[in-house]
Order: C-alpha cells, then structure tokens, then sequence
C-alpha cells in the first residue's frame, strides 16, 4: 500500500513539474513576442482607429493616428463618467472641431471584453471592416484576441504603445490572456 501512494505521489509531482515548465514557457513566450511601435507613416489608412483607455500614452497615439489620416473617425472606449468631452480635448491636443466631426466616445465599457463589444457595435455603425487598435504592448495580445472574436469580419491591426509593465503586472496579463485565449478557443 506504501509503494502505491509513494508511487501516486511522485506521478502527481511529475504532473505539477511539467505544468510548471509549460506555464513558464508560455509566458516566456508571451513576453518575448510582446509587439513593438510601429512608424505610423508606414500604415495604410484603416476605416477607423480603436483606443482602449487605461494607460499611459494611448490616447496620444490614436489621435496621433487621426491626425494622420490613418482612419476616418476614432472610437476612445472606456472613457470614465467623470472624463469631460474638455478634459479629453485638452488632454490631446485636440480642436472641438476634430471632436465632433471624427471622435467617438464608449462610456459604457469598464474592461477589455467591453471595450471589444462596443467596438463591435461601433465598428457595425460606420460600417467599418478595417480597424486599428491602440493600446499598451502587453496588453495587445489579448485584446485582438477579443476583437476578433467579436468582429470575425473584421481585419484588427495592432498599434501598439510602450508600456513598463512589472513582473507581477506581466503574469497576471499572461494569465487573463490564457483564460481569454481559452474561453475563445471553447466558445468557437
């Protein structure tokens, strides 16, 4: 009876080994294949450019975008309740004319399975086939990943912002990304 529980227990650890180095892999990968900034001025124009709110530089970088005549009108999803239309234009650089010609506001969305329902949504208004997405280099993988899942007609194009991100704040981005990734992969 010994040997059968000694024998279970050295399977199990084995098992939880192996988990271990395949998890570990996995977000080595991860973060190696982290995508990097692209020269707006080598993009083509897209129908519309996508900012996810929530970090440093994204908006900078869509409106940038706009300016460039990379898409005909701009979505900024996640837009808190407390964020004036002002706020928003001071904060870019903007004109109240480039805002209510070109930009849109979700207020609605409070994460990223939000964000890609309300582009979604938005995308089908405009009739927009074509899309770029801005938003934090670790945080790109996983949201194309929903993107497409809720637009499968659709091409996302990553624009991608540098971001620090800690170690702590990496794995938990590879862990979201695993449960998306998965989640995805079942519901298809």
């Amino acid at each position: 009876m010994k040997t059968g529980i000694s024998s279970s227990i050295k399977k199990l650890a084995k098992a939880i080994v192996i988990i271990v180095c395949v998890w570990a892999a996995g977000l080595l990968i991860f973060s190696l294949t982290l995508p990097t900034e692209t020269d707006a001025n080598a993009l083509e124009p897209a129908d519309g450019i996508v900012v996810l709110t929530g970090g440093k530089g994204r908006l900078e970088a869509g409106f940038m975008l706009l300016t460039q005549d990379k898409g005909r009108r701009l979505l900024v999803s996640g837009v808190h309740q407390s964020v004036g239309d002002q706020d928003l234009i001071r904060r870019t650089n903007g004109t109240p004319d480039l805002f209510d010609c070109c930009v849109d506001l979700d207020r609605i969305s409070v994460n990223t399975i939000d964000n890609a329902l309300e582009t979604a949504k938005w995308a089908r208004d405009h009739d927009f086939k074509r899309l770029y997405v801005v938003t934090s280099d670790y945080h790109m993988h996983r949201s194309k990943l929903l993107l497409e899942a809720a637009m499968p007609n659709s091409e996302i194009l990553p624009y991608p912002v540098e971001a620090s991100i800690s170690f702590e704040g990496l794995v938990i981005e590879y862990a979201k990304f695993i449960v998306t990734y998965a989640r995805t992969a079942l519901s298809v």
